[in-house]
């Protein structure tokens, strides 16, 4: 199925009408988010100025200005933008993050939270990243880990059980978008497999490849059923290399650097060369 950016946008803005209704949980979004809040204050102070990359409806944005950051939040749904509440340092901008509308070195951190894994040229967000940050700031990426062979292997366990009835935890229904890790039994068992031999081979591979699924569109609507980039902490930290970065982390606070491959999360901070510490504010 092929997908406009008029389609992404139509679908992103029926997706946040609901989201942004009164009966939104702001306090479970805040849980979910909490990690990657955790992850940035580990590496940027507040007060940074923080460019926040495929903000969606801007929920990452208002919480990060809470914290204390100058953020300007840059997506491609206009329309569903959450207002800016008054004396905040936050902005909501219009564009992609694969052309980012602004000049060299204007923001001392760039970060994506589970978008990077929605754009078609995932190279060029990451350049886009990498140029609009000052000599010494930080990109952090966080999405999801795509290629984890764990995500079958939970699919299998759990998400396949509710597909009820029990007919649709082995057959695929006519009108079941296509989840990267499988909607059935069937197909998440073999996503564990797939996405084995997938990192496998991307392991035994030299320099970063970004590979690439077709997209779902169809409701009903989950995170990842859009989802056009096989997104992995590998692409990512090779690519960064390749442009002279200092990888500060690669997999989430705590962990082991080894367990970045097998985590169902992707969490990449890296440093732009030249200049200070991104610490420096």
């Amino acid at each position: 199925m092929k997908s406009s950016a008029a389609q992404l946008q139509s679908m992103y803005r029926q997706q946040h009408a609901g989201v942004r209704g009164s009966n939104y949980d702001r306090a479970g979004a805040e849980r979910l988010f909490e990690k990657y809040f955790r992850f940035i204050g580990e590496f940027v102070p507040a007060g940074t100025r923080l460019l926040d990359v495929g903000c969606g409806a801007g929920w990452t944005s208002l919480l990060l200005s809470e914290r204390g950051y100058s953020i300007t939040g840059i997506d491609l749904n206009a329309a569903g933008f959450e207002p800016a509440p008054r004396g905040r340092e936050l902005q909501f901008v219009a564009g992609s993050a694969q052309a980012i509308p602004f000049v060299d070195g204007s923001f001392d951190v760039a970060a994506s939270y589970a978008a990077l894994e929605h754009m078609p040229d995932p190279q060029a967000a990451l350049s886009e990243m990498l140029r609009v940050v000052r000599p010494g700031g930080a990109v952090i990426v966080v999405s999801p880990n795509i290629l984890c062979p764990i995500n079958g292997l939970r699919g299998v366990l759990i998400h396949s059980w509710r597909n009820r009835p029990v007919r649709r935890i082995f057959l695929r229904a006519p009108d079941m978008p296509r989840h990267p890790s499988g909607n059935t039994l069937p197909e998440s068992a073999y996503s564990i497999v797939r996405d084995s031999a997938r990192l496998v081979a991307k392991l035994l591979r030299r320099g970063y490849s970004f590979s690439f699924r077709e997209p779902d569109l169809r409701p009903p609507f989950h995170a990842d059923n859009d989802a056009c980039y096989l997104c992995n902490p590998i692409d990512i930290v090779r690519y960064y290399r390749s442009r002279g970065c200092t990888i500060m982390r690669d997999g989430y606070l705590g962990r082991p650097r080894w367990t970045s491959l097998l985590a169902s999360g992707t969490f990449v901070a890296v440093r732009k060369s030249g200049g200070g510490s991104p610490r420096m504010t």
